[in-house]
């Protein structure tokens, strides 16, 4: 891992993964629950598991009964140069 960004907002604080950019903690201001429990986020840090900000599509051609599925789990991510924080 390559480290966390940390974002508050008046209601939550969340922490990303740098390096592969999706949420890897959400808590509400004030309490220690996580939404994304960040204590066996080891567990969960490989390729191939879902993360918040991971996607998973299917689509078929027009008159086809074949689905194609695709999802964004498959491999690392390249992370941007810079992460802006607001």
């Amino acid at each position: 891992m390559n480290g966390f960004a940390f974002f508050e907002t008046s209601h939550f604080r969340a922490r990303f993964m740098r390096d592969a950019q999706v949420l890897a903690s959400l808590n509400p201001i004030g309490d220690d629950f996580d939404f994304l429990p960040f204590d066996i986020l080891e567990n969960r840090s490989r390729n191939g598991q879902y993360h918040w900000g991971d996607i998973t599509y299917r689509y078929r051609a027009q008159g086809d009964n074949t689905w194609m599925r695709n999802h964004s789990d498959v491999s690392g991510v390249q992370a941007f140069a810079t992460f802006r924080q607001y």
